[in-house]
């Protein structure tokens, strides 16, 4: 049994008629418009910290320095847990079609400090 708001959804339509090859052709398309994995290289940079406005900004910062460099970013913004344990938590997503490009990216956004902040990086393909 599912619940769901939207019935009309295509996942949800071909998940009920068990036709895997039909969903995959239509997701696969959704996926490389919107230049998600397997379509692309995705790069999470998550950011901790006690100070909210101060982590806010450094996110920002890390955010401009991805976009300057002609990369999609989405972000920041609250994670899926905003606060834990006296931390605020903010995340941001890098997306690109190069890989070896994205860790680039990624090598000079690590290479920022930002004190009382922790950044983390995870990345998805």
């Amino acid at each position: 049994i599912i619940q769901t708001y939207r019935p009309e959804h295509y996942a949800l339509q071909f998940a009920a008629a068990q036709d895997y090859p039909s969903f995959y052709r239509q997701e696969i398309l959704y996926r490389k418009m919107a230049k998600y994995p397997p379509c692309s290289f995705l790069l999470k940079v998550l950011g901790l910290g006690k100070d909210e406005g101060r982590l806010t900004e450094a996110m920002q910062v890390l955010s401009e320095e991805a976009k300057a460099e002609g990369i999609t970013v989405l972000g920041p913004a609250p994670d899926y847990v905003k606060y834990v344990n006296e931390i605020f938590r903010q995340v941001l997503y890098v997306k690109c079609d190069e890989r070896d490009y994205l860790k680039a990216c990624k090598d000079r956004l690590e290479a920022h400090s930002f004190e009382g902040i922790s950044v983390q990086f995870e990345f998805s393909s």
